[in-house]
Formats: C-alpha cells, sequence, structure tokens
C-alpha cells in the first residue's frame, strides 16, 4: 500500500462520537475493567495470607519454634501483601507529570521499582518459609 492511500484510508476511519462523561465514566476507578481485577486478585490474596496468618501458629507448631522465626514468617507473608497493594497503586496512578515524557519517565522509575519490590517480596517470602517448616 502507498503513503497517499494510507493516509486517505487513515482520514475515512469514522470514529465513534462517545460524550466525555460517558469516557469519564469508564474510566472511574471502580469501573475500570482492569483495576476491578487486579482489586479482586488485591482482596483475594490479602483474605488468604490472612487466615493463613491467623491459623499458622497453631497448624504449623508455630507455638513450639523461637519467637524471631514467628517474626521473620510474619514479616515475609507481610511483604507480598505490601507488594499486592503497591501494585494496585500502580496501576491506578499511571498519568503523574506535565507532560507524556515526564509521564514516561516517573513510570519507567515506578516500574523499575516495582521490579525490586516484586522480586525481593517473593525470595524473602520462600526463604521465611523454608526457615520457618526447616526450623525444629
Amino acid at each position: 500500500m502507498e503513503l497517499d492511500e494510507l493516509k486517505n484510508a487513515w482520514q475515512n476511519i469514522n470514529t465513534p462520537n462517545t460524550p466525555a462523561h460517558k469516557i469519564a465514566t469508564m474510566l472511574s476507578e471502580n469501573n475500570h475493567p482492569v483495576l476491578k481485577g487486579i482489586r479482586k486478585q488485591v482482596i483475594i490474596e490479602v483474605a488468604v495470607w490472612s487466615i493463613f496468618l491467623l491459623c499458622y501458629y497453631t497448624m504449623f507448631d508455630g507455638d513450639t519454634k523461637p519467637v524471631w522465626v514467628n517474626a521473620v514468617l510474619v514479616v515475609s507473608v507481610l511483604l507480598p501483601i505490601i507488594h499486592n497493594l503497591m501494585g494496585y497503586s500502580f496501576a491506578r496512578y499511571l498519568i503523574n507529570g506535565t507532560s507524556l515524557k515526564q509521564s514516561l519517565i516517573v513510570y519507567l522509575s515506578k516500574v523499575k521499582m516495582y521490579a525490586v519490590v516484586s522480586i525481593g517480596s517473593r525470595v524473602i517470602l520462600a526463604a521465611g518459609f523454608v526457615l520457618f517448616l526447616l526450623m525444629g
């Protein structure tokens, strides 16, 4: 396809005429489909980790282990909860700048920080579980 044909095809596309208030409603936090999915995942994971923290002391013999091992386990379980909440806020506030370039710079720095927190929280969680289960 030649460049002129491509330009003509682009200019002849009929765009839907959606009112601004309808677009604002679709993008609000309560109606945004991606944020709904992330929010549902966060709620489920926080509930599961909370149930685990309520039950581990008796189910996995936390009462027979040293206090510092229990503290390590609790901290290592709290880190994925913090990771999930950070991910939700990361997806919620995408535009943070006066221009597109500034927003992308801020977004890139957030992605780098989120990657570090993501890997770190999972490694600490695995290490905390292994320490807790192997401590006799």
